[in-house]
């Protein structure tokens, strides 16, 4: 979810050469492994201000990340935060978690400064 947040604040092109770089490997049975999946995810991402990864890395284990930008609003990190799927769904984490890491990033956003 963090790797989905950090390319879908970079341009399209810049996100699709950065994702050419590496070859696509199926960890789970859910691991998107399309170029076209995973494009489509990021603009989902860049729309909602959010990806999840829901047992993709390992089974059993779902994640939420958001962007996390400085005061002139560019995304210079990301933050996440990941349950155990058997203890959350995916609505559940996205109803629950997502106000609590938008808030926590927007604060910490605030208190840092665009490069010099």
């Amino acid at each position: 979810s963090l790797g989905r947040v950090l390319l879908s604040a970079m341009p399209a092109e810049q996100a699709a050469e950065e994702l050419s770089k590496f070859e696509l490997v199926a960890h789970t049975r859910f691991t998107v492994t399309s170029r076209r999946r995973i494009e489509e995810i990021l603009v989902e991402a860049r729309t909602e201000g959010f990806a999840v990864n829901d047992q993709e890395l390992e089974i059993g284990l779902r994640a939420i990340a958001v962007p996390v930008r400085d005061v002139v609003g560019t995304t210079v990190a990301a933050m996440n935060v990941s349950a155990q799927a058997s203890r959350v769904t995916r609505r559940e984490l996205v109803e629950k978690s997502l106000p609590l890491l938008r808030a926590a990033a927007e604060r910490l956003g605030n208190q840092l400064a665009p490069p010099r």
